[in-house]
């Protein structure tokens, strides 16, 4: 996937949602490139998030 100018890729579509709400930090976009599964994305997420679920 090519968003922004930055280029990424994930095993789930899950993980490319996330990614695009707005996590453009290299490390994060890693984390979520990383996630096997959308459950690991969303849980990933929700700890960036102090827990919110949004």
């Amino acid at each position: 996937m090519d968003h922004n100018g930055i280029k990424a890729s994930f095993h789930t579509s899950e993980a490319a949602f996330q990614f695009l709400k707005g996590w453009y930090d290299d490390s994060i976009r890693h984390q979520f490139e990383a996630a096997k599964t959308g459950d690991d994305a969303f849980q990933f997420k929700k700890k960036q998030n102090g827990g919110d679920v949004d």
